[in-house]
């Protein structure tokens, strides 16, 4: 009964496509869930797609009904755009300064050292950078960039790369040349699932486990390399494991310090300067659905285990049976019970028949389905 009552569709309002992000294991987390489908109809409570598509849903005006939900709000801007997020970040700290919050002077910054090279003004204040500490290197990468693609690595004698990213929707950002690293002295950085489930207010809740990409190289930190040290996935080159693998290499009591301080910046990110980056939350309202949003965050600790959100993905890459036999197990290890417990929740919150549940009612629901994540606000 209360399947036949759920609905979901996947067909673009766009082009019509119906492929299924994440493939077979997402829809059979939907129908456990309670969801028929997919629909081709409008007749439906959760459309999923991989790709936003909240400006072609509002397009096919579509009949009013309470609690269809939609994933991707397109809220957060910062979600697949660099320059929008070196923006977003600056402004963040911004309001932690005016609160009183800020770094206290001579510590490290709690976010990398980024220039925003369309604007001639960072790009000035970029040269400057590398003639005041010509061994840095640096990462120049495109705003819309992903998968590594259009990112280059950089030092200051690298003058006609240099000059030719000047003026150009890039951005240039410090790399990490003292990171957190794997046994065997690998170099990895992590991959993060943060569920957003309302922006107003804000409900942030962070999945417990989550993938590390660790290189299969030991790390070489005096001479960086852009083919062994530039990496965002599984390649013959990088190997995937579970998070926790992580967390117990480096015990316990460090782990707790570690997550707490990745929770925190976290709780920024996403809890400051929000209205003045991206304008204000309740507009999303008015366009007749409800959203939430799936993030793939990246992530770098250094060796005094700060962390550094190095991207957010506005596609967090659900796949699990694209890089071969032998690192699915792995994948679905991780992915599996994250898009079930996702899966539960969209149920319940589309149950709910209505438009704007009040926030205990949200928080209820939050805490009854998502229970191997962990809130950030």
């Amino acid at each position: 009964a209360k399947s036949a009552r759920l609905r979901w569709r996947v067909a673009s309002y766009k082009d019509g496509k119906r492929s299924v992000y994440g493939g077979p294991f997402v829809e059979q987390a939907l129908a456990g869930a309670g969801f028929g489908g997919p629909v081709a109809d409008d007749d439906w409570d959760l459309f999923y797609t991989h790709f936003p598509q909240g400006k072609a849903v509002e397009a096919a005006k579509l009949p009013k009904r309470a609690g269809r939900l939609v994933n991707h709000c397109q809220y957060f801007t910062a979600a697949g755009q660099k320059c929008h997020l070196a923006g977003h970040l600056a402004r963040v700290e911004l309001a932690r300064a005016l609160r009183g919050e800020g770094d206290a002077p001579g510590s490290k910054p709690r976010h990398l050292e980024t220039y925003n090279l369309h604007t001639s003004q960072e790009s000035a204040a970029w040269r400057e950078a590398m003639r005041n500490q010509p061994e840095r290197h640096w990462l120049v990468k495109t705003c819309s960039g992903g998968a590594s693609r259009g990112i280059t690595l950089v030092s200051s004698a690298d003058e006609d790369t240099i000059a030719a990213s000047i003026g150009t929707w890039s951005v240039a950002q410090e790399y990490l040349h003292q990171p957190l690293l794997s046994t065997g002295g690998r170099k990895f950085h992590m991959r993060l699932y943060l569920h957003v489930s309302r922006w107003e207010p804000v409900g942030v809740m962070l999945y417990d486990d989550g993938l590390v990409f660790r290189s299969r190289h030991v790390h070489d930190g005096a001479r960086p390399s852009q083919q062994r040290d530039i990496f965002s996935s599984v390649s013959a080159d990088v190997e995937p494991l579970s998070m926790q693998t992580v967390w117990a290499e480096i015990g316990s009591e460090p782990a707790a310090l570690a997550q707490q301080r990745l929770r925190d910046l976290l709780a920024d990110v996403f809890g400051s300067a929000v209205r003045e980056s991206f304008g204000e939350p309740g507009r999303l309202a008015a366009r007749g659905f409800d959203c939430y949003d799936l993030f793939g965050l990246d992530v770098m600790f250094d060796t005094d285990l700060r962390p550094y959100l190095l991207e957010v993905n506005s596609g967090p890459n659900l796949w699990v049976d694209r890089q071969g036999d032998a690192e699915e197990k792995t994948l679905r290890a991780v992915k599996e019970p994250l898009v079930r417990q996702l899966a539960s929740w969209a149920a319940a919150r589309v149950r709910q028949r209505t438009a704007s549940p009040t926030l205990a009612q949200s928080l209820a629901i939050e805490d009854l389905t998502l229970v191997n994540f962990t809130r950030v606000l």
